[in-house]
């Protein structure tokens, strides 16, 4: 019997149903999207929350060292002052002080404070008194002594005349500072206002930085003047200061040296430190920059903007000039105070919810397999549901038909009987019974051959029946 075979055309999804598919296949992944989304914003929260806590706690760190060190660089310039405060008081006290007692004066100030570079006294001098004054300094001792003043190509020369001088008439320690002896301190423009300041109102004004005439080093450095006026004049005015004044008691002073002294114990060092004069014009404010552990770093904005503007500012005194000193954290700071904590928080919320979001997809993923294979089995159980009720059909119409032909066959007035290859009757009609005087069903199960009544019947039969079995014939 030949095999039929069903084929079909398979007709193609139309694209509203593939976008249906579509959208019910990506809402498997919603519950994947919102845990994410949750994971990610509470990550971004506790980076924000940590991160503002702990530039709140860096910000106060770095603020406890800054007043540290401002508060020693501070006292450093005061004390400073006091010595200076404590020459002028020498010339308060005494209207010809001569070189040897300024020298035995400042020894011991000198000795205790290596950050002064020197001290001096600048006498004014009028024009008409300067061969004079020249003439009596050559004699204390200064053979070639004459007021000098640094000339445009930078060397040191012979002033022109002037209606003025203010020159360093006593210089100590003398050795290093020869340069300066006879220097008119007015010709410099920055000096001379400085000067000006501090005749006119009777305070120690600072001049602004400036490259000292004894420098040997690229090192800014700035004087401090004290004005000294004649004993016993009345200083109630600028007119009477102007004409009592005899000159000024002068601390020199290198900008490195003296913060590096006031911090030769520093509180810590893993702060980098500006100092700027806020007074001073653009591009000339930077004073003096301290790089803890002397390693290269970035300026102040460049380390700000890498953390944040994490940087604290101070004010420092100084007579006549506004100081500020800008305090920056160092790699150092950062690493010792525990920094990057909300960064170490961010990244572990999102690997947290980048092996969340896997998890869940390949839980999705497993599910919506296991639901593709009951599926699939569901089918299959239908298939074969279906497949039983059509073979138990077929069973069915199968013991109708063979009811209607045994029916058919009883009818016959002709005995018919059906027997397998040993001559056992499976079937025989109501005729065939009759015949043999046998009663309906009493013939199933025997022998065709017994009821053959001599031996060479029974061979015939036996022969024919091997006949059928073997040879087939045509019906």
């Amino acid at each position: 019997m030949a095999e039929e075979r069903l084929t079909g055309v398979q007709t193609p999804m139309k694209p509203e149903t593939r976008d249906i598919t579509r959208l019910f296949s990506l809402r498997r992944y919603t519950p994947v999207a919102v845990a994410l989304c949750a994971c990610v914003v509470l990550s971004l929260v506790s980076f924000y929350i940590v991160r503002e806590e702990e530039q709140s706690r860096l910000q106060a760190e770095l603020g406890r060292q800054a007043s540290m060190n401002a508060a020693a660089i501070q006292r450093g310039i005061e004390r400073n002052l006091e010595v200076l405060e404590s020459v002028g008081g020498l010339f308060a006290t005494s209207n010809d002080v001569t070189r040897q007692e300024f020298r035995e004066f400042v020894e011991g100030p000198l000795s205790r404070h290596d950050e002064i570079q020197a001290l001096s006294w600048n006498a004014l001098v009028m024009d008409r008194d300067r061969a004079s004054f020249e003439a009596a300094a050559r004699t204390d001792g200064l053979a070639d002594f004459q007021i000098t003043d640094r000339k445009a190509q930078g060397q040191m020369a012979r002033a022109a005349p002037q209606a003025e001088y203010v020159v360093v008439r006593f210089i100590e320690p003398f050795s290093g500072n020869e340069a300066a002896v006879g220097f008119d301190v007015a010709s410099n423009p920055t000096r001379a206002a400085a000067l000006a300041s501090s005749g006119d109102t009777g305070e120690m004004v600072a001049t602004g930085a400036i490259v000292l005439v004894q420098e040997t080093k690229e090192q800014l450095g700035f004087l401090i003047l004290k004005p000294i006026y004649k004993n016993g004049a009345r200083v109630d005015t600028v007119e009477q200061r102007q004409q009592s004044l005899r000159g000024f008691a002068v601390g020199v002073f290198r900008i490195g040296d003296m913060i590096e002294a006031a911090l030769r114990s520093p509180p810590t060092e893993i702060v980098n430190i500006e100092i700027r004069d806020d007074a001073a014009p653009p591009g000339e404010r930077l004073l003096y920059q301290r790089r803890a552990g002397g390693r290269d770093a970035p300026t102040t904005e460049q380390q700000s903007e890498a953390r944040d503007n994490l940087v604290v500012v101070a004010d420092l005194q100084i007579p006549g000039r506004k100081w500020s000193v800008l305090f920056t954290p160092t790699e150092e700071f950062f690493a010792v105070h525990g920094a990057g904590q909300p960064w170490g928080i961010l990244a572990g919320g999102l690997l947290i919810a980048a092996l969340l979001g896997a998890y869940l997809i390949n839980l999705i993923t497993g599910a919506a397999k296991i639901q593709g294979l009951a599926t699939q089995l569901s089918k299959a159980n239908e298939a074969l549901a279906e497949e039983a009720i059509e073979s138990e059909q077929r069973e069915e119409a199968l013991r109708e038909s063979e009811e209607r032909y045994r029916g058919l066959v009883d009818t016959v007035p002709h005995g018919i009987v059906e027997t397998d290859a040993s001559g056992t009757i499976l079937f025989a009609n109501s005729a065939y019974h009759k015949q043999y005087e046998y009663r309906e069903g009493e013939l199933i199960g025997v022998s065709g051959l017994d009821m053959a009544a001599t031996a060479p019947q029974r061979a015939e039969l036996a022969r024919h029946l091997k006949y059928l079995a073997i040879e087939q014939p045509p019906p």
